[in-house]
């Protein structure tokens, strides 16, 4: 093989390797954004005090929690490894979709608290 396309081979293959390697540090990046979304919105939800924004912290909440969930299982089939944070654990143990019911304003907790 001629070393000019040896170059090209290696070049192209270094390339592809960076833009795989950018795309999981994109990824990773993604995942710890919407980890820090779910908290906020877990300290919303916390904090709350007007009925009015009861459901609004209640959808933010499963919101960030399905898109860090979806964020997870690509990460999976990756197979990246995603470090667990304490704050995230804590909140996902106390965060479950059963944990919210109804569009009145009233928050209903699962018994396991």
């Amino acid at each position: 093989m001629k070393p000019i396309l040896r170059w090209a081979q290696c070049k192209r293959r270094t390339r592809e390797g960076n833009d795989a390697e950018r795309e999981r540090a994109e990824l990773l990046l993604e995942i710890r954004r919407t980890r820090d979304e779910w908290m906020r919105a877990q300290h919303l939800l916390d904090n709350v005090v007007e009925p009015e924004l009861i459901d609004h912290a209640i959808y933010a909440v499963q919101a960030a929690q399905r898109k860090y969930e979806y964020l997870m299982k690509v990460a999976r089939k990756q197979h990246l490894s995603v470090p667990p944070e304490e704050g995230l654990v804590r909140g996902a143990a106390r965060t479950s979709s059963a944990d919210f019911q109804g569009h009145d304003g009233v928050t209903a907790r699962s018994k396991g608290r």
